[in-house]
């Protein structure tokens, strides 16, 4: 997914760290998994939004 990039991506190689580090603490972070998933070819940009847009609502602490 990278190789054709011409511009900087900003996140690629920490976001599977933050991901890491979530799991480790049991911390859901939704927006860091999709990105993971995405970025390491599991997902397309169009799955991982649509699974985002289903989850349900609730309030953050």
């Amino acid at each position: 997914m990278l190789a054709g990039r011409l511009a900087v991506t900003e996140g690629v190689y920490t976001a599977t760290a933050v991901r890491g580090l979530a799991e480790a603490n049991d911390v859901d972070m939704p927006i860091c998994a999709a990105v993971c998933d995405v970025v390491e070819g599991r997902a397309s940009v169009r799955d991982v939004i649509g699974q985002l847009m289903q989850r349900p609502l609730k309030a953050e602490d």
